[in-house]
Order: structure tokens, then C-alpha cells, then sequence
């Protein structure tokens, strides 16, 4: 019956999202031929982090944020990475801590400001996470982890996009075969390079920042985004 199901056609649509483009908030549809090359993509950037079999992962996400993260975890699944999932908000932080505590966790993605300040106010943010070698974090959590001796990645949600950064830490990185960011005197606009079920043409991010278009010296010929 498993068989049976899985040879018949799939909904034209594998999920919906909604971002803020500059004054409007932009509903989009995500299909599943892109949702496969994301995930190919997310793969690449967890591997860059050395997230490999077997290891154990802690992912922190509000519901909302699914568009951007279903790739990582589908990613996680390919590589053969157990995980285990937080939300993002300051009460589940025992949540974080008890993974953290009770797993040799080799990747934490997602780390969100609430999380990082109530581990910090409990004087346990460096001895939970000190020893895990891949850290990725939103830019509202960096200043709380450094601050405790931490060396995180940035993840960026850019509009409909993900960019993440890896151990250079030299800029986040966006799928340049999928999407296009370009700097303006107002802000960082984006436009989809790819077909896509849904196509974006010079979104406003409402974000101020530069865009690196070098190689980075990690390899990989994706642009990379520093914000601020």
C-alpha cells in the first residue's frame, strides 16, 4: 500500500509561506522540484559545517519559519543526522538546555535571541554550548552568543530566500542558482534566478548590508551577504 502511494502524483504544491516584502506581507508558493534542489543545497552547507553520520543535531524554529527551515531537516535526514527540535521562544529554552545537556551535539541551527538570552540569564549558554562545533544563529542572538565566548554562524531569512553562513564566517551565503541579491541605496533587494513556483523581482528585504560576489575561501562560488 506504502509502494502503492508513494508512485502516485503529488500535489502540484509541497508547502506556502509568507514574507515581508518592504510594506506588504507577500504570500508564496514552494513546489517541490525547488524544494528538492533546497534541500541539495542545504546538504552542501551542513557538510561544509562538518555535520556528517552519525551525529546528533538540536533545531530551533518558530511554525512560521517551516518554509525556510524544512530543507535543513530534510537535509539532516539525507546525511543521516538525528535531531531533535526547540522552538524558538525564551519558555522552551529548558527544552534547548536539556538536548544540549543530554547529547554530544555536533550542529545547533536556528538559535534565535530568546533562546540565547535565557541560557545566558541562567549562567549556562558556554558550558551548554562551548563544546558543539557548528552553531548557527540568527543575527539578533550573535551579540549574546559572542558575548559568552561563542563562535556562531549567521542564518538570514531573506524574504522567501536562506542564506547561511559557514566556518569562514565571511558572509552568509544564498544559492546563487536560485536566487539574486543586489545592494541599493535603500537596502537589499532580491529576485529569484531559478523556476520557481513563485517568482520574486527586486523584493525589497527591508535590511541594509553588502553583497560579496568573490569566491569564499571555503569554496563555494555562492554570493554571500553581511548585513548591517
Amino acid at each position: 500500500m506504502v509502494a502503492a502511494a508513494t508512485a502516485l502524483p503529488r500535489a502540484p504544491i509541497a508547502g506556502i509561506g509568507r514574507y515581508r516584502a518592504g510594506d506588504q506581507i507577500v504570500e508564496f508558493e514552494i513546489g517541490w522540484e525547488e524544494t528538492s534542489r533546497d534541500t541539495v543545497w542545504a546538504r552542501e552547507q551542513l557538510i561544509r559545517w562538518g555535520a556528517g553520520r552519525p551525529g546528533y543535531a538540536l533545531i530551533t524554529a518558530a511554525m512560521w519559519q517551516g518554509p525556510w527551515v524544512s530543507p535543513v531537516l530534510r537535509a539532516c535526514r539525507e546525511i543521516g543526522i538525528t535531531f531533535g527540535m526547540a522552538d524558538v521562544f525564551g519558555w522552551d529554552s529548558r527544552r534547548t538546555a536539556t538536548f544540549a545537556r543530554r547529547l554530544p551535539l555536533s550542529l545547533v541551527f536556528g538559535l534565535g535571541r530568546e533562546t540565547a538570552e535565557a541560557l545566558a540569564d541562567s549562567g549556562e549558554l558556554a558550558d551548554l554550548l562551548g563544546g558543539v562545533p557548528a552553531i548557527l544563529a540568527h543575527a539578533d542572538a550573535l551579540p549574546v552568543l559572542t558575548a559568552a565566548g561563542l563562535r556562531p554562524g549567521l542564518i538570514a531569512l531573506l524574504g522567501p530566500a536562506l542564506a547561511l553562513e559557514c566556518p569562514q564566517r565571511a558572509g552568509a551565503h544564498v544559492n546563487g542558482a536560485e536566487w539574486l541579491v543586489e545592494e541599493t541605496g535603500d537596502g537589499l533587494i532580491l529576485s529569484t534566478a531559478a523556476e520557481r513556483a513563485h517568482q520574486a523581482r527586486r523584493v525589497p528585504l527591508g535590511t541594509t548590508g553588502s553583497v560579496v560576489s568573490s569566491p569564499c575561501p571555503c569554496g563555494s562560488p555562492d554570493p554571500r551577504v553581511r548585513l548591517g
